[in-house]
């Protein structure tokens, strides 16, 4: 009934700043806020230092799936021990009816914030999405597919330097969980095609396709426009890049998986050539 749906909302348990999870991470503010979690920017009171911790909204606790996927996607992350992999501090953890897990800080925010209010100049946002690059090559050894590259999940260290975010999405060798056939899955515009229509069924070249659509992002100074090789192919021509660049984002946004003929390793490459020729 709408009195019981009612009752089991208020009967969720919220946050607010000031609260301490685990004895020890008091909450000062939301970082981020998405459809699945909650990141609150937090105090570590034992280690004196501030870190970000990822909370999964309280009304998916009762959702199985929901809360498998996010376990999972912070084991993955535990596991991925790369520079360019955001580690995990604490977690997941399941307190008083909440899922979390506790990351570093990164200073910098993430990618779209530092292209949009133009805070990170374009080399070194190639090269920060260079070292992304090589971190999904790491992943793609070890059976992991990332399915969710995108600006907002590359995160910047105080430095300047990339780092790979939210592997709750994350298809591997080992997942016994996750997207049945048939099923969608990503974010729109920088999801690969054949990811939207089912994906339980991508590999590799999904992850290049968002790995491509996320460096237009940065050429672009905007999001791209979504199947962009199809819709606006003249945008390749308009993009301040070299042809080498410009010729590895054509094969990497094509709309067919089988015509991305291009690994993430060779496009880290690619990157560091245009931001050599940009020094």
């Amino acid at each position: 009934t709408i009195t019981t749906f009612k009752r089991s909302l208020r009967d969720r348990p919220t946050l607010a700043a000031g609260d301490v999870l685990g004895h020890r991470y008091r909450l000062l503010a939301v970082a981020g806020h998405g459809g699945v979690a909650t990141v609150w920017k937090a105090s570590d009171q034992l280690e004196k230092r501030l870190v970000a911790i990822k909370v999964l909204h309280s009304q998916w606790a009762q959702d199985r799936s929901r809360v498998e996927r996010f376990m999972a996607g912070a084991r993955r992350m535990t596991i991925l021990r790369h520079p360019a992999i955001v580690p995990i501090i604490d977690g997941p953890v399941h307190e008083d009816g909440l899922y979390y897990l506790v990351m570093p800080w990164f200073a910098g925010g993430d990618l779209t914030q530092a292209v949009m209010n133009d805070t990170l100049d374009r080399p070194k946002a190639l090269a920060a999405l260079a070292q992304v690059a090589r971190a999904l090559a790491y992943a793609h050894t070890h059976g992991v597919v990332h399915r969710d590259i995108k600006p907002s999940n590359i995160l910047l260290d105080a430095h300047e330097r990339g780092c790979l975010t939210d592997f709750d999405m994350a298809w591997a060798e080992d997942t016994t969980h996750g997207t049945r056939s048939g099923a969608g899955l990503g974010t729109f515009v920088y999801a690969a095609p054949e990811q939207m229509q089912d994906a339980s069924r991508v590999d590799a070249n999904a992850d290049v396709y968002g790995l491509g659509m996320t460096i237009l992002f940065v050429l672009l100074g905007r999001t791209p426009p979504p199947l962009v090789s199809m819709t606006q192919p003249e945008l390749f021509e308009q993009m301040k890049c070299g042809e080498h660049l410009r010729h590895i984002l054509r094969v990497a946004v094509a709309y067919d998986a089988r015509d991305r003929a291009v690994t993430v390793d060779e496009i880290a490459a690619a990157l560091d050539d245009e931001v050599g020729q940009s020094a």
